[in-house]
């Protein structure tokens, strides 16, 4: 059964025995003490047997109540903690998917930067760059820094991202355009978007 369709006496249940089993010294320990407080306690009979026999019940009895107060203790805690659970798993799965986002969106940059790239040299584009152009790079760079930032990805912003643009020339966008390449290729890098590889 999927921990999602446990009631909280079959997750109680469950996370007891989880905890007896890690835990069988507390059992044991708790067992002999009673044990030996019983047997040693003011008896109507001096038999060593009957008191043995009558503190390995107490002893038993003991083990039993502490289970049933782990019981009641995890019974308690179980919606709080399947809350948490379920929360955590939404979580992850944000992160994921923000991850994929990341991924796909500087891949599809670094595409978009290239093959601009491959059309401006087959224009042959040079000289100062004219007052009514506005080179893709400025925008692109601020998407990115945009995006990376919305994604929670704030820490790639400064591979990614460049600061310090030269678009007064054609020769100095091309320049920087390939450095953006650069940038967006070791953000791609990062071992966080490896791990995408392997699901």
């Amino acid at each position: 059964m999927s921990q999602w369709d446990q009631t909280a006496w079959q997750r109680a249940a469950a996370d007891t025995s989880a905890f007896a089993a890690g835990h069988v010294w507390l059992f044991v320990l708790i067992g002999a003490l009673f044990f030996g407080a019983a047997g040693g306690a003011v008896l109507p009979f001096d038999s060593i047997l009957w008191r043995a026999l009558f503190g390995a019940l107490v002893g038993l009895l003991a083990g039993v109540a502490l289970w049933l107060a782990l019981m009641v203790y995890f019974w308690l805690r179980a919606p709080y903690r399947q809350r948490d659970e379920a929360r955590a798993m939404i979580r992850e799965a944000n992160d994921l998917q923000n991850l994929v986002f990341a991924r796909d969106f500087l891949r599809q940059t670094l595409d978009a930067n290239t093959r601009i790239l491959e059309d401006l040299a087959k224009q042959h584009r040079s000289g100062p760059v004219a007052e009514d152009d506005d080179p893709w790079i400025r925008g692109q760079n601020e998407e990115t820094r945009r995006q990376l930032e919305i994604l929670g990805f704030a820490d790639l912003v400064p591979i990614a991202v460049l600061g310090d643009l030269k678009i007064e020339t054609w020769e100095g966008v091309t320049r920087d355009a390939k450095r953006i390449g650069r940038s967006l290729a070791e953000a791609l890098a990062d071992p966080r978007f490896h791990v995408l590889d392997r699901l």
